[in-house]
Parts: C-alpha cells; structure tokens; sequence
C-alpha cells in the first residue's frame, strides 16, 4: 500500500507540473481568445478531476474509477496544445483534445467499478473511442485553421494534405452523428 501512496504522489506531483505546462502554453498564445478564462478553467477542471481521481483511486484501489477519473484530468490538459503557436503542437492539441471526453465517458459507463462488464458497454465504448480517436485523425488532413474566422493567427496545420471544406464537414457530419448515436448508448447504458 505504500508503494500505491507514493505512486500517487508522484502522480499528484506529476499534474501539477502538467497543469502548469498547460498554463504556461495558454499565457503565452498569441491568438487564443479570453487566455484568463482558458486558463482558469483549463486548470480547474483538469487538477480536479487529478485531485478527486488520486483519492479515489488511494481510498479504493481496486476500484478503476479513481485511475480513470486521474487520467481524464491528464487528458483534460491536452486541450491547452491547441493554443501553441508551434504547428507540430497545435495539430498534436487538436487531434489529442477529444482524449478527455473518451475518458470521461469511460468512467461514466464502467461506473461504480470503473470495469465494463456487459457486451452493450463494450459496444457503446468501442463507438465512443472510434469517434474521439480515428474520427479525429480523419478529420486533419482536410482542416485548414486559417479558414476559421476566430484562428486567423493559428499556426498552420502540419498535416494538412488539401484544405477541402467539404470533405472536413462530411467528417466532421460522419463524427458528429456517431457520437449521437455514441450518447444515445450511453444514455441506455446508465
């Protein structure tokens, strides 16, 4: 058990450091909008969901909710790359931001063990990181950020193959009806 408080501590440590990262990178941007309000929120939500995860996961360790409560409240932090003013981060920000979200409806469905334990969770969770992670990455060769009347100072997209509007919405219209569909199973599920 003392090796699991020390884990946590060291965890603990470790999203502070991150929390302050992202701090650092939203401060620093040079177009993202309402920085303060970001930042704020960015680092609320992200060290609460790391605080409360941390002392769930050491009050009930055989319990995988305080794990993943933990790891969105990491996830969470990822959003700040979308406001590096490096190409290669941005991108990395955009296709890594929707990570929390998978997570968080991954603690949700597996509540109260943090374990999905029925074909219908399974079915439901393997939609939802479907859509949160190939769906992302579909999306990026076709988005140029420049197009978008609130990044007209973002950096450009380092993986952006041919800036097509109409094939980025397709997607995004394919992404957005799956996560319906995704909600709609969880909304089942609970």
């Amino acid at each position: 058990m003392r090796s699991l408080g020390r884990a946590l501590v060291v965890l603990g440590l470790a999203g502070v450091a991150v929390g302050l990262l992202s701090l650092s990178l939203i401060l620093t941007s040079d177009f993202a909008t309402q920085r303060g309000l970001f930042a704020a929120f960015t680092l609320v939500v992200g060290w609460s969901f790391i605080g409360t995860g941390l002392f769930a996961w050491w009050r009930r360790p055989a319990n995988r909710t305080g794990a993943l409560m933990t790891a969105t409240g990491f996830a969470w932090f990822l959003q700040a790359m979308t406001a590096s003013g490096n190409e290669w981060i941005f991108v990395a920000g955009f296709v890594l931001n929707p990570l929390s979200y998978g997570l968080l409806i991954h603690m949700l469905v597996g509540f109260p063990e943090g374990r999905l334990t029925t074909r219908l969770q399974r079915r439901v969770m393997a939609l939802v990181w479907f859509v949160v992670t190939v769906m992302q990455v579909a999306i990026v060769p076709f988005i140029d950020p420049h197009d978008f009347p609130d990044c007209g100072k973002c950096p450009d997209n380092a993986l952006l193959v041919a800036g097509n509007k109409t094939v980025a919405d397709a997607i995004v219209g394919l992404q957005t009806l799956l996560a319906v569909v995704a909600l709609l199973g969880v909304v089942v599920v609970l």
